[in-house]
């Protein structure tokens, strides 16, 4: 299902057009593939720096936003035993379980596997970026 475009009014100040992107990011489904290609539209649709507005009100890229939505996601669906690890890489858009692993172990700092079996042991997880 294709995302609503992102568009501001001219006259939005960068604060709101800061807010609404985070809105919009807010809004994106987990699987999304987010691109920059989304943000340079809404660039030229007078959006202006939208990357450093956003840095500005949030601290982070909208790119390094979307990707903690993602990771809060994995995090909580990893702690549930009852989510097989398969269901969680295809709900965040991976097509290959070894590509949702090599996310999570760059992210987390061990496999799906270990992740789970530390948040079930009520241990943190190695790296946990958030």
């Amino acid at each position: 299902m294709p995302t609503m475009p992102l568009t501001f009014d001219s006259d939005d100040a960068p604060e709101e057009k800061a807010d609404a992107c985070r809105r919009w990011l807010d809004e994106l489904p987990l699987d999304t593939h987010f691109r920059q290609k989304e943000l340079t539209d809404a660039r030229a649709s007078g959006a202006g720096s939208l990357t450093a507005f956003f840095r500005r009100l949030a601290g982070i890229t909208p790119k390094r936003y979307f990707d903690r939505r993602r990771m809060q996601f994995c995090r909580r669906q990893l702690a549930d035993p009852l989510v097989p690890i398969k269901t969680i890489a295809i709900d965040l858009g991976f097509r290959r379980l070894s590509d949702f692993s090599e996310w999570v172990t760059l992210r987390f700092g061990a496999s799906p596997r270990h992740c789970r079996e530390l948040l079930l042991a009520g241990k943190t997880l190695p790296k946990y970026p958030l």
